[in-house]
């Protein structure tokens, strides 16, 4: 879900690109690559964006091909965990949750109202914009992401010691703060570290399914134990 919000924030910012476009009659007029780059960035920026939109799209297609095709590998691993211990993880998963809930619907409300009074001002008094349509809202939920994805790595960690959950959660840890990161830097860096955070996600649940199936194909080809 994290990578689908990155995604259509991108795509949405092509949106506000665009807005930012005056005049391309004078294209035609540009005599080389680096007049084109100084006289219509706002153009690059619409072309960066469609890129880095398209790519994240398909890496999100990746990311979910990958796991259904882990999904019977996966279930098959779940089966040999303590039944007691799983109910509690995820009872304790659905506590995370639920204070989810109720964090980000006061942030929401929050920032709605901050937005609300920003527009009322540049409407009604003429003063200029001051808060981030691109940050205002997604700053504080992927930071509120981070926090709960590590209380969840913890949680898994007092469900079972594998060293290949671990690493997997702690990778999309990881995948999230650079997510994180990539909201608060300037284009074309953003798109960019949020193409890394993605490709970095993709590849660990990757070498995740390839590690649970080389455990598959153990419990395969051991001799049984009379």
């Amino acid at each position: 879900r994290q990578y689908e919000i990155i995604s259509l924030i991108v795509l949405r910012n092509v949106f506000k690109d665009i807005a930012n476009l005056e005049d391309l009659d004078g294209i035609a007029d540009v005599t080389s690559l680096a007049q084109l780059f100084d006289e219509y960035s706002a153009l690059i920026d619409v072309l960066v964006d469609m890129g880095g939109g398209l790519l994240m799209f398909v890496l999100v297609a990746v990311f979910y091909h990958i796991r259904q095709r882990q999904s019977k590998l996966v279930a098959a691993f779940r089966r040999t965990i303590d039944r007691d211990r799983q109910a509690l993880y995820i009872d304790r998963k659905k506590v995370v949750a639920l204070g989810l809930t109720v964090l980000l619907f006061a942030l929401a409300t929050y920032n709605l109202g901050q937005w609300s009074l920003d527009a009322y001002r540049v409407a009604f008094e003429g003063t200029e914009a001051t808060v981030d349509i691109k940050t205002i809202f997604y700053l504080d939920l992927f930071t509120v992401m981070i926090f709960s994805d590590v209380l969840i790595l913890l949680f898994s960690m007092m469900r079972i010691e594998d060293y290949k959950l671990v690493f997997r959660n702690a990778g999309f840890i990881v995948s999230t703060i650079l997510l994180r990161l990539s909201l608060s830097i300037q284009k074309p860096y953003d798109v960019e570290l949020g193409l890394l955070a993605m490709a970095f996600g993709v590849l660990v649940l990757l070498v995740y399914g390839y590690f649970r199936r080389i455990d598959a194909d153990q419990q395969q080809t051991s001799p049984l134990v009379p």
